[in-house]
């Protein structure tokens, strides 16, 4: 099996709140909360494994298979993820989007203040 890495671009994730749209042109309402970046990079970091699953299929099927990924979503009241999608890709057409899109729904986040935020997660995908 051949061994590969899921830089997970701690750094770059956006956390939106105060009324800004995880996408200018997503249906999903504004988030109005806030979140510290940190507990959001450290559930993103708990299940980077999962992402990584889905990876992992994609890369057997095609080992130059890499690039990058951003997700948004939205953080509901109780941590839950609504609205789960990919925000932007470089990588080709795949089976991968609709992976991570189903993982990244299940997550879950500890809640907000003051109401949902809006969340664009960027992955970075790195066959080795």
């Amino acid at each position: 099996m051949r061994s590969f890495f899921l830089l997970v671009s701690l750094l770059a994730a956006q956390v939106l709140a105060a009324g800004k749209a995880a996408d200018a042109g997503a249906a999903a309402p504004k988030g109005e909360g806030t979140i510290d970046k940190e507990l959001v990079r450290k559930v993103v970091t708990q299940h980077a494994h999962e992402v990584r699953a889905c990876y992992q299929k994609e890369l057997e099927a095609n080992p130059k298979f890499h690039g990058k990924l951003v997700v948004s979503f939205v953080i509901g009241l109780k941590g839950e993820v609504q609205w789960p999608k990919v925000a932007s890709s470089d990588l080709p057409p795949s089976p991968l989007d609709d992976c991570v899109i189903k993982t990244v729904a299940k997550w879950s986040f500890p809640p907000p203040t003051g109401g949902t935020v809006s969340v664009s997660y960027p992955f970075i995908l790195v066959g080795k």
